[in-house]
Protein backbone atom coordinates (compact mmCIF):
# COMPACT_ATOMS: atom_id res chain seq x y z
CA UNK A 1 0.00 0.00 0.00
CA UNK A 2 1.36 3.23 -1.36
CA UNK A 3 1.82 5.89 2.16
CA UNK A 4 0.22 8.84 1.57
CA UNK A 5 1.60 10.69 4.11
CA UNK A 6 5.29 10.10 6.22
CA UNK A 7 5.14 9.83 10.00
CA UNK A 8 6.12 12.84 11.00
CA UNK A 9 6.01 15.47 14.01
CA UNK A 10 4.22 17.35 12.11
CA UNK A 11 1.42 14.48 11.39
CA UNK A 12 1.27 13.58 14.94
CA UNK A 13 0.69 17.41 15.75
CA UNK A 14 -1.85 17.15 13.00
CA UNK A 15 -3.76 14.44 13.88
CA UNK A 16 -3.47 15.06 17.79
CA UNK A 17 -5.01 18.67 16.74
CA UNK A 18 -7.76 16.12 15.08
CA UNK A 19 -8.51 14.52 17.77
CA UNK A 20 -9.34 17.72 19.86
CA UNK A 21 -11.76 19.05 17.29
CA UNK A 22 -13.13 15.88 17.07
CA UNK A 23 -14.24 15.67 20.41
CA UNK A 24 -15.54 19.07 20.92
CA UNK A 25 -17.95 18.64 17.27
CA UNK A 26 -19.10 15.33 17.57
CA UNK A 27 -17.53 13.53 20.82
CA UNK A 28 -20.98 13.86 22.48
CA UNK A 29 -23.01 13.18 19.57
CA UNK A 30 -21.43 9.75 19.00
CA UNK A 31 -23.59 6.65 19.51
CA UNK A 32 -23.26 3.04 21.01
CA UNK A 33 -21.57 0.61 18.12
CA UNK A 34 -23.97 -1.95 16.11
CA UNK A 35 -22.54 -5.29 17.24
CA UNK A 36 -23.98 -6.90 14.53
CA UNK A 37 -23.02 -5.94 11.15
CA UNK A 38 -25.62 -6.80 9.10
CA UNK A 39 -27.91 -3.84 10.93
CA UNK A 40 -25.69 -1.44 9.16
CA UNK A 41 -28.71 1.10 7.41
CA UNK A 42 -25.94 4.13 6.08
CA UNK A 43 -22.02 3.65 4.85
CA UNK A 44 -20.07 6.12 4.07
CA UNK A 45 -16.66 5.99 1.50
CA UNK A 46 -14.16 7.97 1.41
CA UNK A 47 -12.36 8.86 -1.89
CA UNK A 48 -11.95 12.22 -2.52
CA UNK A 49 -9.00 11.58 -4.84
CA UNK A 50 -8.76 11.28 -8.61
CA UNK A 51 -11.06 9.48 -11.36
CA UNK A 52 -8.77 6.34 -11.57
CA UNK A 53 -9.04 5.81 -7.63
CA UNK A 54 -12.56 6.26 -8.09
CA UNK A 55 -12.45 3.05 -10.76
CA UNK A 56 -10.02 1.08 -8.54
CA UNK A 57 -12.81 1.09 -5.43
CA UNK A 58 -15.91 -0.35 -8.15
CA UNK A 59 -14.90 -4.14 -6.81
CA UNK A 60 -15.29 -2.36 -3.08
CA UNK A 61 -18.41 -0.54 -3.88
CA UNK A 62 -20.31 -3.52 -5.33
CA UNK A 63 -19.56 -5.64 -2.99
CA UNK A 64 -20.97 -3.14 -0.01
CA UNK A 65 -24.06 -3.18 -2.41
CA UNK A 66 -24.43 -7.03 -2.57
CA UNK A 67 -24.17 -7.35 0.95
CA UNK A 68 -26.09 -4.42 2.38
CA UNK A 69 -28.27 -4.06 -0.37
CA UNK A 70 -30.86 -2.12 1.63
CA UNK A 71 -28.54 0.23 3.23
CA UNK A 72 -27.69 3.46 1.59
CA UNK A 73 -24.29 4.19 0.33
CA UNK A 74 -22.81 7.22 0.23
CA UNK A 75 -19.70 8.00 -1.47
CA UNK A 76 -17.48 11.30 -0.34
CA UNK A 77 -16.01 11.93 -3.70
CA UNK A 78 -15.09 14.78 -6.31
CA UNK A 79 -18.02 15.67 -8.49
CA UNK A 80 -16.81 13.92 -11.61
CA UNK A 81 -17.03 10.80 -9.79
CA UNK A 82 -21.60 11.17 -10.33
CA UNK A 83 -20.24 10.54 -14.29
CA UNK A 84 -17.64 7.58 -13.68
CA UNK A 85 -20.18 5.53 -11.88
CA UNK A 86 -23.10 6.76 -13.42
CA UNK A 87 -25.56 3.72 -14.48
CA UNK A 88 -23.94 1.39 -12.35
CA UNK A 89 -26.55 1.65 -9.30
CA UNK A 90 -23.69 1.46 -6.61
CA UNK A 91 -24.00 4.39 -4.88
CA UNK A 92 -27.01 6.25 -3.76
CA UNK A 93 -25.72 9.25 -2.94
CA UNK A 94 -22.38 12.02 -3.37
CA UNK A 95 -21.07 14.07 -1.10
CA UNK A 96 -19.37 16.38 -3.62
CA UNK A 97 -15.59 17.74 -2.37
CA UNK A 98 -12.70 19.32 -4.02
CA UNK A 99 -10.10 19.08 -0.77
CA UNK A 100 -6.63 19.68 -2.11
CA UNK A 101 -4.50 18.72 0.42
CA UNK A 102 -1.64 17.73 -2.03
CA UNK A 103 0.33 21.20 -1.83
CA UNK A 104 2.13 22.15 0.99
CA UNK A 105 0.38 24.61 3.32
CA UNK A 106 2.33 28.07 3.21
CA UNK A 107 0.49 29.54 6.01
CA UNK A 108 -1.78 28.86 8.96
CA UNK A 109 -4.55 30.37 7.33
CA UNK A 110 -4.36 28.02 4.30
CA UNK A 111 -3.62 24.85 6.68
CA UNK A 112 -7.53 25.89 8.44
CA UNK A 113 -8.82 27.13 4.80
CA UNK A 114 -8.54 23.10 4.58
CA UNK A 115 -9.66 21.68 7.61
CA UNK A 116 -13.07 23.98 7.23
CA UNK A 117 -13.28 22.50 3.80
CA UNK A 118 -13.34 18.89 5.66
CA UNK A 119 -14.97 19.63 8.71
CA UNK A 120 -18.18 21.11 6.19
CA UNK A 121 -18.11 17.86 4.18
CA UNK A 122 -17.90 16.24 7.36
CA UNK A 123 -21.26 17.83 8.85
CA UNK A 124 -23.30 16.71 5.91
CA UNK A 125 -22.01 13.17 6.83
CA UNK A 126 -23.46 13.79 10.15
CA UNK A 127 -26.43 14.70 9.14
CA UNK A 128 -26.88 11.04 7.59
CA UNK A 129 -26.58 9.43 10.81
CA UNK A 130 -23.72 7.05 9.10
CA UNK A 131 -23.60 3.42 10.56
CA UNK A 132 -20.20 2.63 9.35
CA UNK A 133 -17.37 4.53 7.19
CA UNK A 134 -14.40 3.39 5.16
CA UNK A 135 -11.20 5.00 3.72
CA UNK A 136 -8.03 3.07 2.57
CA UNK A 137 -4.83 5.57 3.07
CA UNK A 138 -2.61 7.05 5.46
CA UNK A 139 -4.02 10.63 4.91
CA UNK A 140 -4.60 13.31 7.36
CA UNK A 141 -7.70 14.08 5.11
CA UNK A 142 -9.39 10.81 4.90
CA UNK A 143 -8.79 10.58 9.19
CA UNK A 144 -10.39 13.66 9.67
CA UNK A 145 -13.62 12.80 7.18
CA UNK A 146 -13.66 9.80 9.29
CA UNK A 147 -13.12 11.61 12.63
CA UNK A 148 -15.98 14.15 11.99
CA UNK A 149 -18.43 11.80 10.39
CA UNK A 150 -20.14 11.04 13.83
CA UNK A 151 -19.91 7.38 11.80
CA UNK A 152 -20.64 4.77 14.31
CA UNK A 153 -17.62 2.72 13.06
CA UNK A 154 -15.13 3.95 11.50
CA UNK A 155 -12.88 1.17 9.26
CA UNK A 156 -9.35 2.01 7.69
CA UNK A 157 -5.61 0.88 8.19
CA UNK A 158 -3.96 1.02 11.09
CA UNK A 159 -0.28 3.18 11.25
CA UNK A 160 1.35 2.24 14.63
CA UNK A 161 3.19 5.47 14.68
CA UNK A 162 -0.19 7.87 13.68
CA UNK A 163 -2.11 5.85 15.91
CA UNK A 164 -5.56 7.00 14.35
CA UNK A 165 -8.90 6.79 16.35
CA UNK A 166 -10.41 4.26 14.56
CA UNK A 167 -13.02 2.10 15.83
CA UNK A 168 -12.15 -0.88 13.51
CA UNK A 169 -8.16 -0.73 12.63
CA UNK A 170 -7.00 -3.04 10.11
CA UNK A 171 -2.96 -4.20 10.20
CA UNK A 172 -2.00 -3.76 6.60
CA UNK A 173 -1.37 -7.41 4.85
CA UNK A 174 0.78 -6.31 2.04
CA UNK A 175 2.27 -2.96 1.35
CA UNK A 176 2.89 -3.70 -2.19
CA UNK A 177 -0.94 -5.21 -3.08
CA UNK A 178 -3.47 -3.33 -5.52
CA UNK A 179 -5.43 -0.13 -4.63
CA UNK A 180 -8.48 -2.39 -5.32
CA UNK A 181 -7.19 -5.12 -2.88
CA UNK A 182 -6.38 -2.17 -0.11
CA UNK A 183 -10.11 -1.24 -0.44
CA UNK A 184 -11.16 -5.15 -0.24
CA UNK A 185 -9.23 -5.52 2.83
CA UNK A 186 -10.71 -3.43 4.60
CA UNK A 187 -14.06 -5.84 4.33
CA UNK A 188 -11.52 -8.98 5.14
CA UNK A 189 -11.03 -7.02 8.23
CA UNK A 190 -14.90 -6.79 9.16
CA UNK A 191 -15.35 -10.72 7.94
CA UNK A 192 -17.23 -9.63 4.36
CA UNK A 193 -16.12 -11.84 2.07
CA UNK A 194 -15.87 -10.97 -1.95
CA UNK A 195 -15.38 -11.95 -5.36
CA UNK A 196 -12.08 -10.86 -7.85
CA UNK A 197 -14.32 -9.60 -10.17
CA UNK A 198 -12.24 -6.51 -12.21
CA UNK A 199 -13.99 -2.93 -12.08
CA UNK A 200 -16.75 -2.53 -15.04
CA UNK A 201 -18.05 0.47 -15.78
CA UNK A 202 -21.61 1.13 -17.90
CA UNK A 203 -22.50 2.50 -21.10
CA UNK A 204 -25.63 3.02 -22.43
CA UNK A 205 -26.77 1.99 -26.09
CA UNK A 206 -27.69 5.67 -26.18
CA UNK A 207 -23.77 6.36 -25.28
CA UNK A 208 -22.67 3.62 -27.57
CA UNK A 209 -24.78 4.60 -31.05
CA UNK A 210 -23.97 8.20 -30.10
CA UNK A 211 -19.97 7.09 -30.55
CA UNK A 212 -20.61 4.78 -33.65
CA UNK A 213 -21.91 7.95 -35.41
CA UNK A 214 -18.99 9.71 -33.83
CA UNK A 215 -16.70 7.75 -35.42
CA UNK A 216 -18.44 7.09 -38.30
CA UNK A 217 -18.50 11.29 -39.29
CA UNK A 218 -14.80 10.76 -38.73
CA UNK A 219 -14.57 8.20 -41.96
CA UNK A 220 -13.59 5.20 -39.02
CA UNK A 221 -14.71 1.98 -41.43
CA UNK A 222 -16.61 -0.88 -39.62
CA UNK A 223 -13.42 -3.49 -40.68
CA UNK A 224 -11.12 -1.45 -39.44
CA UNK A 225 -9.48 -1.79 -35.49
CA UNK A 226 -9.53 0.99 -33.80
CA UNK A 227 -6.34 1.99 -31.33
CA UNK A 228 -6.53 4.62 -29.05
CA UNK A 229 -3.78 7.01 -27.92
CA UNK A 230 -4.17 9.31 -25.02
CA UNK A 231 -0.72 11.04 -24.08
CA UNK A 232 -2.48 12.95 -20.74
CA UNK A 233 -1.74 12.68 -17.51
CA UNK A 234 -3.17 14.41 -14.23
CA UNK A 235 0.68 15.52 -13.68
CA UNK A 236 3.41 16.43 -16.33
CA UNK A 237 6.11 13.83 -14.91
CA UNK A 238 3.74 11.07 -15.54
CA UNK A 239 3.89 11.39 -19.24
CA UNK A 240 5.56 9.32 -21.82
CA UNK A 241 6.83 12.67 -24.37
CA UNK A 242 4.79 14.22 -27.31
CA UNK A 243 7.43 13.04 -29.46
CA UNK A 244 7.12 9.23 -28.52
CA UNK A 245 3.85 9.20 -29.15
CA UNK A 246 4.32 10.41 -32.32
CA UNK A 247 6.50 7.73 -33.36
CA UNK A 248 4.05 5.24 -32.07
CA UNK A 249 1.00 6.63 -34.40
CA UNK A 250 3.16 6.85 -37.24
CA UNK A 251 3.93 3.24 -37.04
CA UNK A 252 0.59 1.88 -36.83
CA UNK A 253 -1.07 4.47 -38.97
CA UNK A 254 0.73 2.33 -42.14
CA UNK A 255 -0.71 -0.48 -41.03
CA UNK A 256 -3.87 -2.08 -42.68
CA UNK A 257 -7.18 -1.86 -41.50
CA UNK A 258 -5.57 -0.14 -37.93
CA UNK A 259 -6.71 3.27 -37.23
CA UNK A 260 -5.22 5.53 -34.67
CA UNK A 261 -7.57 7.91 -32.67
CA UNK A 262 -5.75 10.56 -30.61
CA UNK A 263 -7.65 11.82 -27.40
CA UNK A 264 -7.05 15.48 -26.42
CA UNK A 265 -7.34 16.80 -22.95
CA UNK A 266 -10.01 19.47 -22.32
CA UNK A 267 -6.97 21.70 -22.22
CA UNK A 268 -5.70 21.39 -25.63
CA UNK A 269 -2.76 18.42 -24.58
CA UNK A 270 -2.20 16.11 -27.25
CA UNK A 271 -3.33 18.40 -29.69
CA UNK A 272 0.00 18.18 -32.07
CA UNK A 273 -0.34 14.31 -32.53
CA UNK A 274 -4.33 15.23 -34.48
CA UNK A 275 -1.83 16.55 -37.24
CA UNK A 276 0.07 13.00 -37.86
CA UNK A 277 -1.55 11.80 -41.62
CA UNK A 278 -3.70 8.95 -41.29
CA UNK A 279 -4.89 9.31 -37.60
CA UNK A 280 -8.36 11.06 -35.91
CA UNK A 281 -8.69 12.75 -33.22
CA UNK A 282 -11.61 13.67 -30.27
CA UNK A 283 -11.95 15.98 -27.59
CA UNK A 284 -15.19 14.83 -26.00
CA UNK A 285 -16.59 15.02 -22.41
CA UNK A 286 -16.18 12.48 -19.69
CA UNK A 287 -19.09 10.34 -20.87
CA UNK A 288 -18.52 10.12 -24.45
CA UNK A 289 -14.77 9.82 -23.48
CA UNK A 290 -15.85 6.46 -21.96
CA UNK A 291 -18.45 5.47 -24.63
CA UNK A 292 -15.50 5.65 -27.47
CA UNK A 293 -12.70 3.92 -25.20
CA UNK A 294 -15.23 1.07 -25.34
CA UNK A 295 -15.58 1.41 -29.15
CA UNK A 296 -11.43 0.83 -29.25
CA UNK A 297 -9.89 -2.40 -29.32
CA UNK A 298 -6.69 -0.72 -26.98
CA UNK A 299 -5.31 2.07 -26.10
CA UNK A 300 -2.06 3.63 -25.12
CA UNK A 301 -1.99 5.55 -22.65
CA UNK A 302 -0.13 6.75 -19.91
CA UNK A 303 -0.68 6.07 -15.91
CA UNK A 304 -4.24 8.30 -15.85
CA UNK A 305 -8.25 8.08 -15.10
CA UNK A 306 -8.44 7.25 -18.87
CA UNK A 307 -6.27 3.84 -18.77
CA UNK A 308 -8.69 3.03 -15.39
CA UNK A 309 -12.02 3.70 -17.32
CA UNK A 310 -10.74 2.07 -20.50
CA UNK A 311 -9.94 -0.98 -18.31
CA UNK A 312 -13.17 -0.91 -16.88
CA UNK A 313 -15.08 -0.95 -19.97
CA UNK A 314 -13.32 -3.91 -21.11
CA UNK A 315 -9.98 -1.94 -23.40
CA UNK A 316 -6.95 -3.38 -23.52
CA UNK A 317 -4.25 -1.18 -22.33
CA UNK A 318 -0.62 -0.63 -23.14
CA UNK A 319 -0.17 1.31 -19.78
CA UNK A 320 3.13 3.29 -19.75
CA UNK A 321 3.91 3.79 -15.91
CA UNK A 322 6.98 5.16 -14.08
CA UNK A 323 9.33 2.38 -11.92
CA UNK A 324 7.81 1.48 -9.55
CA UNK A 325 4.46 2.45 -8.71
CA UNK A 326 2.66 -0.22 -10.98
CA UNK A 327 1.93 -2.72 -8.34
CA UNK A 328 -0.46 -0.19 -6.53
CA UNK A 329 -2.29 1.37 -9.56
CA UNK A 330 -2.33 -1.23 -12.40
CA UNK A 331 -5.35 -1.18 -14.83
CA UNK A 332 -8.29 -3.59 -13.88
CA UNK A 333 -8.77 -6.89 -15.28
CA UNK A 334 -6.54 -9.00 -17.95
CA UNK A 335 -5.05 -8.28 -21.32
CA UNK A 336 -3.19 -5.64 -20.47
CA UNK A 337 0.66 -4.54 -21.17
CA UNK A 338 2.25 -2.53 -18.66
CA UNK A 339 5.75 -1.26 -19.13
CA UNK A 340 7.99 0.66 -17.61
CA UNK A 341 11.38 1.75 -17.45
CA UNK A 342 14.49 -0.43 -17.42
CA UNK A 343 15.58 -0.94 -13.84
CA UNK A 344 14.70 1.38 -10.98
CA UNK A 345 14.04 4.53 -12.92
CA UNK A 346 14.90 8.13 -12.48
CA UNK A 347 13.30 9.97 -10.15
CA UNK A 348 11.76 13.37 -11.70
CA UNK A 349 11.98 15.35 -8.60
CA UNK A 350 8.28 16.17 -8.14
CA UNK A 351 6.66 15.05 -5.67
CA UNK A 352 2.51 14.19 -5.92
CA UNK A 353 1.94 13.95 -2.14
CA UNK A 354 4.23 13.71 0.83
CA UNK A 355 6.64 11.08 0.70
CA UNK A 356 5.84 9.83 -2.74
CA UNK A 357 8.16 10.60 -5.39
CA UNK A 358 6.68 10.20 -9.14
CA UNK A 359 9.38 8.19 -11.08
CA UNK A 360 8.69 9.24 -15.32
CA UNK A 361 8.10 6.96 -17.79
CA UNK A 362 9.86 8.98 -20.23
CA UNK A 363 12.81 5.60 -20.46
CA UNK A 364 10.27 3.37 -21.76
CA UNK A 365 11.63 2.81 -25.62
CA UNK A 366 9.49 3.38 -28.18
CA UNK A 367 10.19 0.43 -29.97
CA UNK A 368 8.74 -1.46 -26.50
CA UNK A 369 5.06 0.12 -26.97
CA UNK A 370 4.92 -0.75 -30.88
CA UNK A 371 5.76 -4.29 -30.04
CA UNK A 372 3.18 -4.45 -27.37
CA UNK A 373 0.32 -2.65 -29.90
CA UNK A 374 1.43 -5.11 -32.06
CA UNK A 375 1.01 -8.17 -29.74
CA UNK A 376 -2.33 -7.21 -28.59
CA UNK A 377 -3.75 -6.43 -32.18
CA UNK A 378 -2.45 -9.39 -33.71
CA UNK A 379 -4.78 -12.28 -32.49
CA UNK A 380 -7.58 -9.95 -33.49
CA UNK A 381 -9.63 -11.19 -36.61
CA UNK A 382 -11.35 -7.85 -36.93
CA UNK A 383 -12.61 -4.73 -34.65
CA UNK A 384 -14.48 -5.52 -31.46
CA UNK A 385 -16.92 -2.34 -32.40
Amino acid sequence: MPLHSEVTWKNRLALRSLKFVARILVGKSRRGLPTDIKSVRSIAVIEPWNIGDIVLSIPFLRTLRRNWPTAKIILVARPIAAEVLAGTGLVDELVAVNLDWTGSASSVLAAFTRLRKTIEASRKLRHQHIDLAFANRHHLREYALLLFSGAHRTVGYRVAELEPPLTDPIVVADPNRSKTDDWLGLLEGLGVAHDDEPSRLIVSESERAEAERFLTSLGVRSDERLVGLHPGASLPEKRWPISAFARVIEAIATEAAVKPLVFIDPDGYGEELANIPGTISAKVGLRQLIALLAKCDLLVCNDSGPMHLAAAVGTPTVALFGAGIDRWYAPSGTGHVILSPEGSGSASGATATAGQTIRSPAGIPVERVIEAVQTLLAPNTGPVR
